[in-house]
């Protein structure tokens, strides 16, 4: 079963904003932005660390579809 991530969703239930995220992951707000808006691919690492970051990182990556263009393996 593929679950759909909404990350701009899931970082509002983390309590989390975006000059947080991108502090944390060492990336722009403008990046934080396009992720969550689905503009920017993602790499698999940073989505890795993005769910941990939001309290989900039980859930294994294949299982996952997200708005973005696609995830990026390298």
């Amino acid at each position: 079963m593929i679950e759909y991530i909404d990350l701009k969703l899931a970082r509002t239930y983390a309590n989390k904003t975006v000059s947080e995220v991108a502090r944390v992951m060492k990336k722009s707000q403008s990046w934080v932005s396009q992720i969550e808006s689905g503009t920017r691919d993602i790499k698999a690492i940073d989505l890795q660390k993005i769910m941990q970051l939001y309290g989900l990182d039980d859930t294994p990556l294949n299982k996952i579809k997200l708005n973005s263009k696609r995830i990026k393996h390298k």
